[in-house]
């Protein structure tokens, strides 16, 4: 349908913002873009999506339904991307500059968070990674060590390093905590690609190294289903019963830890990633 013939009276229904959460991920294949438009495809007036390579002028370089596009064989530059609808008309354009560290974002909204790491800065001592977060932060528990912050962003205790294969209980201030309500905790790093894990026999705090969410039964290999009997979240669980998982956990999210419990030890543990990873833009 239209209105106004053209869809000229309501552009600002159709398209109220551009493209957002623009990322642009340099990988072996090119440059992978990915983005959200908040309507879409809700708003079925919406056909695609325009993909430019922004070089003093834009240019063309294909288009979309999807929200993401490969731009093979651009290994660098600055991309853009806008909607249109079927009479032409397109939405602001917005850009991203291609990258090949990730940024996101950790939301803090307890006393005591279940977190992990989708990407790593070169620098992965514990007071450089938490720099930001020291005036909130009382502690951090990996599976077998500890670190406590007394003040001044001095952490004492064994963890002094963090790494992308683990889950941390991060434990912050709760006076902060009631009087922000929640924290959106934010980083740069390289992304935490091929990870292969060992598993002892009961539960292991994991990482789910990805920045974006996948089904239990999606993202756990066929291979180690009739291994892995339960999942621990922070606040959730999923136990699995002959194959088929049960309880409220059923999607494994980036930026959140797990303990995923074996009933064997497994040497090359790993998941299948995500369908589409919704990385940011560094």
């Amino acid at each position: 349908g239209s209105c106004d013939g053209m869809n000229q009276s309501c552009l600002d229904q159709i398209f109220p913002y551009g493209p957002e959460n623009i990322i642009a991920f340099i990988n072996d294949d090119g440059v992978q873009i990915s983005w959200d438009q908040i309507n879409y495809p809700e708003e079925n007036a919406i056909l695609g999506f325009n993909v430019y390579h922004r070089d003093n002028e834009d240019f063309l370089i294909g288009t979309t339904s999807e929200e993401y596009f490969l731009a093979a064989n651009y290994f660098e530059g600055e991309f853009c991307i806008n909607a249109y609808d079927q009479f032409g008309n397109h939405s602001q354009t917005n850009c991203s500059v291609a990258t090949a560290m990730i940024n996101y974002c950790i939301s803090l909204e307890h006393t005591n968070n279940l977190i992990s790491f989708p990407g790593l800065p070169e620098n992965v001592t514990i007071d450089s990674v938490f720099s930001d977060l020291a005036y909130a932060s009382n502690g951090l528990i990996s599976e077998s060590s500890a670190a406590f912050h007394i003040g001044n962003n001095i952490w004492v205790g064994a963890l002094q390093t963090i790494n992308e294969y683990s889950g941390y209980w991060l434990i912050l201030d709760n006076t902060v905590i009631d009087e922000q309500g929640s924290i959106e905790f934010c980083l740069n790093g390289f992304p935490s690609d091929n990870l292969i894990y060992q598993l002892f026999e009961g539960p292991n705090l994991l990482s789910y190294p990805f920045n974006s969410s996948e089904l239990i039964s999606e993202t756990i290999p066929q291979e180690f289903q009739g291994n892995i009997t339960g999942i621990i979240g922070e606040g959730s669980a999923a136990v699995n019963i002959n194959g088929d998982w049960y309880g409220v956990l059923q999607l494994l999210e980036g930026t959140k830890g797990y303990w995923v419990i074996s009933n064997q030890n497994i040497e090359d543990f790993h998941y299948i990633p995500p369908s589409q990873e919704g990385l940011n833009s560094n």
